[in-house]
C-alpha cells in the first residue's frame, strides 16, 4: 500500500483521533473499539512528544467470536477450576478461546477479566462488543494494576488475562494465586 492508502488506514481505525490512540502506538499496535488489533510498523520519534510517521507495515487481526469453542475441553467436568494456561503459535485462536472460556465460566463461577489491549470483551463506552458472558471487566490498565484492583473489588473466584509479557504481570499472578483464585 501506498503511503497515503496507510494514513487513511489509521485514520479509519482511529476514527479520525489517532491523538486517542498513542498510547497503544507507541507500543506498536492499535485496538479498534471493535475488537479487531492492528500490529504496525513506521518510523517513531522520541522528544517532547512522541509521535509515529510514516506507517511501513501493517498486520491486521480480526477478532471474533466462536460459541460452543470450549464445550469439549475437560475442565468442564471438574466441580471446581483448574488454573489454566492457553499455548499455541501466533493466529492459532488462543485469545477467541480465552473469550468463550470466559464467556462458559461465567456461568458457573465469579469471573473477571483483565483486558488490557481491549481485545477479549473490546469495551466501549462500558459495553462489550463481544459475549464475555457476566464477566466483570476491566479494561485498559496493565495486569500489574489491574489484577489487584479486581482481587480486591470484585472477589472472584476465576481471574481471566491475555498474554503474561512481564515480570511485573507474573509478580501479579502470585499474588493473585495466593488469593485462593483461579488463573485463566
Amino acid at each position: 500500500p501506498t503511503g497515503e492508502e496507510m494514513d487513511e488506514l489509521l485514520a479509519r481505525a482511529t476514527e479520525c483521533s489517532v491523538h486517542s490512540y498513542l498510547d497503544q502506538l507507541w507500543q506498536g499496535y492499535l485496538t479498534t473499539r471493535h475488537g479487531h488489533r492492528l500490529g504496525i510498523c513506521g518510523q517513531f520519534s522520541q522528544g517532547e512528544t512522541r509521535l509515529l510517521r510514516g506507517l511501513s507495515s501493517v498486520n491486521i487481526r480480526v477478532a471474533r467470536q466462536v460459541h460452543g469453542l470450549a464445550k469439549e475441553l475437560p475442565l468442564w467436568k471438574e466441580p471446581s477450576f483448574q488454573n489454566t494456561l492457553i499455548l499455541a503459535p501466533p493466529g492459532a485462536g488462543k485469545t477467541t478461546l480465552l473469550r468463550e472460556m470466559c464467556r462458559e465460566l461465567s456461568l458457573r463461577f465469579r469471573v473477571a477479566l483483565a483486558d488490557e489491549r481491549y481485545e477479549i470483551a473490546a469495551c466501549a463506552g462500558g459495553e462489550p462488543r463481544f459475549n464475555v458472558g457476566l464477566c466483570d471487566v476491566l479494561s485498559a490498565g496493565n495486569k500489574g494494576e489491574t489484577i489487584p484492583m479486581l482481587l480486591r473489588s470484585m472477589s472472584p473466584q476465576i481471574l481471566a488475562m491475555d498474554e503474561i509479557t512481564r515480570a511485573e504481570d507474573c509478580e501479579s499472578l502470585l499474588e493473585c494465586a495466593g488469593c485462593g483464585c483461579s488463573l485463566l
